[in-house]
C-alpha cells in the first residue's frame, strides 16, 4: 500500500476471527433497526451483538441454504439474502419468506438487492435482473431494457436504482419505467453514493473509481476520492470529512485535506482481502475479510509516542494560544506532526519540571540547571554550591515571594533575596521531597515518602500520617485549598478536611491508584493514574467529602480509549496539564495524550435490549416472543442470557435485571450479561433486563421474558385442596375423638354420681324409710290398748300422721334419686304428661311437638332434660299467667333441643339482669344442670312477650352410640 503523508489510521482497532467465533469470508454487513449486525458469508447468516456471534436459525422457516452471496437491508426494513445455487429469502417483521423456482426465482446466483421508487424489489444474479411484485420473482419486461449479466445494485437517495453491469452502467429513475445506461465503466463493480449526492462506481477492469453523475462536460473534475483505484469498495464516513477505501493488501483512509491513513494486516486487520464495509448507528467502521471482522472506533484520546531520554515522558507546562511546551520546545499548534519534529534530548538538557507562574513566566529545570523564560528572554538561576548532580523534580513559590525547589536526593531549598536556604531552615525538608503544593492560604505542602505530608503554616512544620488517617504510602501529588486538600499517591486519593484524611472510592471500590496528575477543569476532577484517566464531576466530589462512606460516580479513559502505557509516578511531574485552549493533556509511558472535553463524542443511543432465553441443567429454552416458556418442576439451577445491542464498547456495558415476585428491586448486574436463579418455585414469573452504553445512556425500555415453571403434581392445587381435605379429615376425626373422650369421661362422673345416688336411695329405702314404717306399725298396735279419748292417744294419732306425711316425703325424694331409671314412657313423653298435667290443673292452652325422626337418649341425659325441662314448665304454667306454652324436641344430627315458650308476662328485668329471684333457685339450678350436660342454655324474655328457653345439648353426650357415621368412633370410646 502507498500513498502520500500515509501513517497508520488512528482509531480503535478490534478484530474477530474464527477463534472469537466470527465467520470466515464477510461478502456483506448490514444492520437493521433492532441494532443486530448482520453477516452473510458463504457459511451462512450470523448476527453480532459486539460480544457473541450466533447463527441466525429463524424459527419455523429455514434459511433455503448456508452458501449466501448476497445480502441488502431496503428502506422498507425488509433483509434480502441470495445463494449461490439460486433462490432468495427475506426477513422481515421477525418472519422468513424464501423463494425458489417456484416463486420464480432461477438456479443463477444472486448477488444483490435495491428498492425503487415505485417500491419495486430488484435482484442482481449472474443471469441479470429479476423484479418481484410482492408475490413472485419475474423476468423484466421489455420496456424496462434491463441490463445482461451479472451487476451489483444502488438505491441511491432519490430512490433510483443504479447497475454496475459487465456491460456498462445503468440507472432506473424513481418512476421509471425503463434503464437508462450512464457514462462509466464497463465491468462489475461497487456502487456507492457521497454526501454530495454523486454516485461512484469502484472497480471494474481498470479498478477505477469512476463518478457516475453530477459530472458535466463543462462541470470540475471531482477531486475526491484520492487515490482513485481501488480493488474493493469505498465508503463515504459520516461525518463527509473521510473516506474510507478497501483494496487487495488493505483499507486506506482519505481525509479532505488530501491525507491517507493505512491499515493492512501488518496493522492488525483481520485478512488481506476486504470484502464489505459498513459504518454502524454509533458511527463505527466494520470491515469484512476473509478471516474475519474488524471495528474502527474513534478513541477519546489522541496521542503520540516519543522517545525517552529520562523518565517515562517529557515535562509538559501550557502556553499562550493552546500552544504547548514539551520540555524546552514550545509547539505553536501541537499536532502529531509538530510531536514528531521535536529534537531528542540529551542526558545533560533534559527537561525535568516545567513550572508555569504567570503566563509570561515559566520555570524550568533541565539537567542540574535552573531556567526563568519571560517571554522570549531566558535567564539561568545559579543554584547551591553544595549541591552535586541536582534534578530538580518540583518548583513553587511561597506567600512570602520565596522561590523553593525540590531537588533529588538533596532535599528543598528555598530561595529568598538571593541567597538559598536548605530545607528553608527546617532539617525535615532536607529529606528527598516529592511534589510542593503552595494554596492559597499561604500554606506550603510538601509529599515525602513513608506515608507523610509535611505543612509549612506561618513557620510551623507539622506532619500528617497514618495517625491522621492517611494511607497514601508514597504521595505523589498534592492540590486543593482550606479544608479541602486532596492528596494522591501509589495507595489511592485522599482528603483532608482540616483534621483527618478520608479514602476517596469509586462506584465498585475503586482507589484511583497512582494518580500522578490532578487538575480540576469545568467543574470536573481530572486524575491521571495507572488505571487511565478519571473525570469526576465537582459535586460527586464533595459529596465524598461530606459522607466518607459515599462511592462516586466517575467515567474512566483507558486503552479502549486509546491510551497507551501508565501515568508516570516519578519525574517529571504533574503528569496531567490544562491548556490555554480548554485542552487536556496526559503524559504517559508511552507517551502524551491529550483531549478536549468540549468536543468528546458521547454515544447518545440507548441501546436495544434482548433476552436470549433461559438454560436449565438439561434443557434451553429460547426467547419467543408472545410465547411464555414453561420450564419443568424443579429446574433447579437456571440461567438467563440477554444481550444488549452496543456496538461501541459493547464491553463497557452496564446491565440491571429484576425478576418479578424474586428481586426486591433493580440487581445490578455490571457487565455481565446472564443472570442465575435456584430452587424457584412454580408458578408465573417475568424477567426484565435494562441496559447502558458506554457512556452511561440507559435504555429505560427494558426487555421483558415472561415464563412458567410447571408444578409438579404434588404442587398443583387440586394436590394441594386434597391434602387440606385430607387434614381437615384427620383433624376432624381427632377432633370427634377428643369429643368422644370429653363425653366419655363426662359420662363416667355422671354415672358415677347417679350410682351413688340408687346406692343411697337403695339404703334409704332399705334401711331408714323401711324401720319408719315399722316404728309406725308398732306405734299404732301399742294405740289400739289407749282408749280412744285420752289425751295421750291424740298426741300419738297427731304424731302418727306427721310420720305417714315424714315417710310419704321421704319416699318422694327416694322417688326422685331414681326417677332417672323410671320414665317407662320414654323422656319426651315423661314432659308431655308432665306440661298436660300442669296444663289442666291451671286452664292453659298446652302444645307439645317432636320431631318425626327420633334417637335414643342417655338415661342420665334424659332425667337432667327432664328435670329442666320441668322447671321451665312449672314456671310458665305457675307464675307467668301465660294463656300458651309450647314445648319443642328436636332430636338434630348435631344436638338434642329442648325449646320452652309462653306468651305470659316475661321475667323482671332485675331477674334477667341477675339471673335470679332472690331467694329462689330454679333458674340457677336449671343452668348448672346443663353445664354439667356441657350443654348450652339461652334465656329469652321480655315485659308483656313471653318467655323462651332453649337447651342445646351436643348430640356426642346427648345420644345413645348408634350406627352412624362416626358411630365406630362412638363405639370404641364408650
Amino acid at each position: 500500500m502507498t500513498a502520500s503523508n500515509a501513517i497508520p489510521i488512528d482509531m480503535h482497532h478490534t478484530s474477530w476471527t474464527a477463534k472469537d467465533g466470527a465467520p470466515p469470508v464477510i461478502i456483506a454487513i448490514a444492520q437493521t433497526s433492532d441494532g443486530w449486525l448482520w453477516l452473510a458469508s458463504p457459511s451462512g447468516i450470523f448476527r453480532f451483538d459486539g460480544v457473541t456471534f450466533e447463527r441466525f436459525r429463524p424459527n419455523g422457516v429455514q434459511l433455503m441454504s448456508s452458501n449466501v452471496w448476497g445480502m441488502r437491508l431496503l428502506t422498507s426494513g425488509s433483509l434480502w439474502f441470495g445463494y449461490a445455487g439460486g433462490g432468495s429469502s427475506v426477513w422481515k417483521d421477525g418472519h422468513l419468506r424464501n423463494f425458489g423456482l417456484e416463486e420464480g426465482m432461477s438456479t443463477a446466483t444472486v448477488y444483490d438487492f435495491a428498492e425503487d421508487g415505485a417500491d419495486r424489489v430488484w435482484a442482481a444474479t449472474s443471469q441479470g435482473l429479476r423484479v418481484f411484485d410482492g408475490k413472485r420473482w419475474h423476468e423484466p419486461a421489455q420496456h424496462y431494457h434491463a441490463p445482461e449479466g451479472s451487476c451489483t445494485l444502488l438505491q441511491d437517495k432519490d430512490r433510483s436504482v443504479w447497475a454496475q453491469c459487465e456491460s456498462g452502467a445503468f440507472r432506473l429513475p424513481p418512476q421509471g419505467q425503463a434503464f437508462v445506461q450512464m457514462p462509466g465503466p464497463v465491468g462489475m463493480g461497487r456502487l456507492v453514493q457521497g454526501p454530495d449526492m454523486t454516485v461512484w462506481s469502484v472497480g471494474g477492469p481498470k479498478g477505477e473509481i469512476v463518478a457516475l453523475n453530477n459530472v458535466g462536460a463543462k462541470g470540475p473534475k471531482h477531486a475526491w476520492p484520492q487515490p482513485r483505484v481501488s480493488g474493493g469498495t469505498m465508503l463515504f464516513d459520516r461525518d463527509a470529512e473521510h473516506l474510507w477505501i478497501t483494496r487487495a493488501d488493505g483499507l486506506i483512509r482519505a481525509g479532505t485535506d488530501g491525507s491517507n491513513e493505512v491499515f493492512g494486516v501488518v496493522h492488525g486487520l483481520s485478512g488481506a482481502i476486504p470484502n464489505s464495509i459498513l459504518q454502524d448507528k454509533e458511527g463505527n467502521i466494520w470491515v469484512g475479510t476473509e478471516n474475519g471482522l474488524d471495528r474502527f472506533r474513534r478513541n477519546a484520546l489522541s496521542g503520540v509516542a516519543l522517545p525517552q531520554i529520562y523518565g517515562d515522558s517529557p515535562a509538559l507546562s501550557a502556553g499562550e494560544n493552546g500552544a504547548l511546551w514539551v520540555g524546552k520546545k514550545l509547539l505553536a499548534q501541537p499536532t502529531k506532526e509538530a510531536f514528531a519534529s521535536i529534537p531528542p534530548e540529551s542526558g545533560e538538557d533534559t527537561v525535568t519540571v516545567l513550572w508555569k507562574e504567570a503566563p509570561d513566566s515559566l520555570w524550568i529545570g533541565a539537567g542540574e540547571s535552573l531556567f526563568h523564560q519571560r517571554g522570549l528572554v531566558q535567564e539561568q538561576i545559579a543554584l547551591p554550591k553544595e549541591v552535586r548532580s541536582p534534578r530538580i523534580h518540583a518548583i513553587v513559590r511561597d506567600a512570602e515571594g520565596a522561590l523553593w525547589i525540590a531537588v533529588s536526593r538533596a532535599g528543598t531549598y528555598r530561595l529568598r533575596d538571593g541567597v538559598w536556604e536548605a530545607g528553608g531552615g527546617f532539617p525535615e525538608l532536607r529529606q528527598k521531597v516529592l511534589w510542593m503544593h503552595a494554596d492559597r492560604d499561604g500554606r506550603m505542602w510538601f509529599a515525602c515518602r513513608g506515608n507523610k505530608v509535611l505543612m509549612l503554616n506561618r513557620g510551623k512544620l507539622q506532619q500528617y500520617g497514618a495517625d491522621e488517617g492517611l494511607q497514601v504510602g508514597t504521595p505523589v501529588q498534592i492540590s486543593g485549598n482550606g479544608n479541602d486538600i486532596l492528596v494522591s499517591g501509589e495507595n489511592g486519593l485522599f482528603h483532608f478536611n482540616g483534621q483527618k484524611f478520608t479514602s476517596i472510592l469509586g462506584v465498585g471500590d475503586e482507589s484511583m491508584l497512582g494518580v500522578s496528575g490532578m487538575l480540576e477543569f469545568n467543574g470536573a476532577l481530572w486524575l491521571n493514574g495507572t488505571a487511565g484517566i478519571t473525570s469526576i464531576d465537582m459535586d460527586e466530589l464533595r459529596h465524598a467529602q461530606r459522607d466518607p462512606g459515599y462511592r462516586i460516580q466517575f467515567r474512566r479513559l483507558d486503552h479502549k480509549d486509546g491510551m497507551r502505557g501508565t501515568a508516570t509516578q516519578y519525574e517529571p511531574l504533574p503528569s496531567a496539564v490544562a491548556g490555554s485552549d480548554g485542552v487536556l493533556w496526559f503524559s504517559t509511558t508511552a507517551g502524551v495524550f491529550w483531549l478536549n472535553p468540549s468536543k468528546v463524542i458521547k454515544n447518545l443511543l440507548p441501546p436495544p435490549v434482548y433476552v436470549r432465553g433461559i438454560t436449565t441443567e438439561h434443557a434451553a429454552f429460547p426467547f419467543v416472543a408472545g410465547t411464555p416458556a414453561r420450564l419443568p418442576p424443579h429446574p433447579g439451577r437456571i440461567q438467563i442470557d440477554y444481550t444488549a445491542l452496543g456496538l461501541t464498547m459493547p464491553e463497557r456495558m452496564r446491565f440491571s435485571y429484576q425478576l418479578e415476585g424474586v428481586d426486591s428491586g433493580w440487581q445490578d448486574a455490571g457487565t455481565s450479561r446472564t443472570a442465575t436463579y435456584t430452587d424457584l418455585g412454580p408458578g408465573e414469573y417475568r424477567f426484565k433486563v435494562r441496559a447502558a452504553n458506554n457512556d452511561g445512556v440507559w435504555n429505560d425500555e427494558a426487555a421483558v421474558m415472561p415464563f412458567y415453571v410447571i408444578p409438579a403434581f404434588y404442587q398443583t392445587l387440586w394436590f394441594r385442596i386434597l391434602m387440606a381435605m385430607l387434614i381437615i379429615a384427620i383433624l376432624w376425626a381427632i377432633y370427634n375423638l377428643r369429643m368422644a373422650q370429653v363425653a366419655r369421661q363426662i359420662r363416667a362422673r355422671i354415672e358415677e354420681r347417679l350410682m351413688e345416688r340408687e346406692r343411697i336411695a337403695r339404703e334409704l329405702h332399705d334401711t331408714l324409710l323401711q324401720g319408719i314404717q315399722a316404728m309406725i306399725l308398732r306405734v299404732h298396735a301399742a294405740t289400739a290398748h289407749v282408749p280412744p279419748h285420752d289425751p295421750v292417744r291424740e298426741k300419738i294419732d297427731s304424731a302418727l300422721e306427721g310420720a305417714d306425711t315424714m315417710l310419704l316425703e321421704g319416699r318422694e325424694r327416694v322417688h326422685d334419686l331414681r326417677a332417672h331409671d323410671h320414665f317407662g314412657v320414654g323422656v319426651a313423653a315423661s314432659i308431655k304428661l308432665s306440661g298436660a298435667a300442669l296444663a289442666k290443673e291451671n286452664g292453659v292452652q298446652f302444645e307439645f311437638v317432636e320431631s318425626a325422626q327420633q334417637r335414643g337418649i342417655m338415661p342420665f341425659v334424659g332425667h337432667e332434660l327432664y328435670r329442666i325441662a320441668n322447671e321451665a314448665l312449672t314456671n310458665a304454667f305457675l307464675h307467668a299467667q301465660a294463656t300458651q306454652v309450647k314445648v319443642d324436641v328436636m332430636h338434630e344430627r348435631k344436638a338434642l333441643i329442648l325449646v320452652v315458650r309462653d306468651n305470659g308476662r316475661g321475667l323482671p328485668a332485675e331477674v334477667m339482669r341477675s339471673g335470679q329471684l332472690a331467694g329462689h333457685w330454679g333458674l340457677p339450678g336449671m343452668r348448672e344442670r346443663a353445664n354439667k350436660l356441657g350443654a348450652t342454655l339461652v334465656l329469652e324474655s321480655e315485659p308483656g312477650k313471653g318467655t323462651l328457653l332453649r337447651l342445646s345439648i351436643p348430640a356426642i353426650m346427648a345420644y345413645k352410640p348408634s350406627p352412624s357415621r362416626f358411630g365406630w368412633i362412638f363405639r370404641r370410646t364408650t
